[in-house]
């Protein structure tokens, strides 16, 4: 699948997603859907439709563990529990552990196919932005 093949079904499973939304399915059933269906896209273009099952539903697991994490990450620096340099190490740690995880159920070739180049996350705590204020009212 070429980039503008992948970047049209991309644009569709979102046009899919809005239709849902508006069909009344709830939003965080819509997001998980949306989540699988671009993950399910993304493997597709990078490893191959044919990727065995049990690959790809372990990856999805590792995705998802990965979303929780973020979504807790979130969570803390919305919070003020975090300051930027925190932040950062939270996010490349559960970064690490979503490749390390990967690379036990990926061969040293998918994994190249899957990732790229060794992944770098360019994130300098400095330059992290602030936190908006949170509005005690509305908690």
């Amino acid at each position: 699948m070429n980039d503008e093949e992948y970047s049209r079904r991309l644009v569709q499973l979102h046009a899919e997603a809005a239709a849902a939304l508006t069909a009344g399915e709830t939003p965080q059933d819509v997001q998980r859907q949306l989540r699988r269906a671009e993950f399910d896209l993304m493997v597709d273009c990078r490893l191959g439709p044919n990727l065995a099952a049990e690959k790809r539903e372990a990856l999805w697991q590792g995705r998802e563990a990965m979303e929780r994490e973020r979504a807790e990450i979130a969570s803390l620096w919305h919070r003020g529990l975090l300051n930027p340099f925190a932040l950062v190490k939270a996010i490349r740690r559960s970064f690490g552990f979503l490749v390390k995880r990967s690379s036990r159920i990926l061969s040293a070739t998918e994994m190249q196919a899957l990732l790229g180049e060794a992944p770098e996350l360019p994130i300098d705590p400095v330059n992290v932005p602030k936190r908006e204020p949170q509005n005690p009212a509305s908690q």
